[in-house]
């Protein structure tokens, strides 16, 4: 099946009329143009806005991230906006926006559960001067970190990259490192084993070290929590 047939691209360009496929590089498909919405939020009232995007969806997709810019220069290009240093939106923690593809699988779902609500809560900013209607993560190590720890079920930055590190470990050798959870055991008799055993199986350690590296290239050199490096 074609990329553009396994991600509904279609069905997106049809959700959202004033977006068009652009030229692309190998590999990705090149999506731009007024990107409509209309959503609500139990904290929030109905917004309905557009903001002029330009989408970079690789062949992979979902199984890689796709990349959103803002090119109406609407959302100012800093850090406590959620712009990332190459000028793309800070959608969410990477591993977040990937269980959200994966339960997505077409771009017009993702749209709706991970590009709508960062625009959403840009819009609202924009308008009442006042905070995101729905919180937000911190920058960096912290903010990635805080989002680990609640989708492991862990409480502790520790904690989190501990899981992050067994999650990136060969299983033998995991085994037999202290389980993050904090029951004082070994990963191997453990029940949390069950849960890093299937993240392994469904993500591959290969995922992991990375999201284990970006966390450590965005932790503070003076503040980092000494953990287990991955084997």
């Amino acid at each position: 099946m074609r990329p553009e047939e396994r991600i509904g691209l279609r069905a997106f360009l049809d959700a959202y009329p004033g977006m068009r496929v652009c030229p692309s590089p190998a590999g990705v498909i090149r999506l731009e143009g007024d990107f409509g919405f209309r959503a609500d939020h139990e904290n929030g009232p109905v917004i309905e806005d557009s903001y002029r995007l330009q989408i970079e969806v690789p062949h992979r997709f979902p199984d890689e991230l796709l990349t959103t810019f803002e090119l109406g220069s609407r959302i100012p290009r800093d850090p406590d906006h959620h712009v990332l240093s190459d000028g793309s939106l800070c959608l969410g923690s990477p591993f977040r926006l990937l269980l959200i593809a994966r339960e997505a699988r077409t771009l017009t779902a993702f749209a709706r559960q991970g590009i709508v609500p960062y625009l959403y809560a840009a819009s609202y900013r924009e308008r009442t001067g006042g905070p995101y209607p729905f919180g937000e993560l911190a920058h960096g190590a912290e903010g990635l970190l805080d989002d680990y720890a609640q989708l492991f079920g862990l409480t502790t930055h520790r904690q989190a990259l501990a899981a992050l590190a067994l999650l990136a470990t060969k299983r033998r050798l995991a085994n037999k490192k202290p389980c993050p959870c904090g029951c004082a055991q070994r990963l191997g008799v453990c029940r949390f084993n069950e849960t890093i055993r299937s993240l392994r199986g469904e993500f591959g350690r290969t995922r992991f070290k990375r999201l284990y590296g970006q966390v450590l290239s965005n932790w503070p050199s003076s503040g980092f929590p000494a953990e287990d490096h991955p084997s």
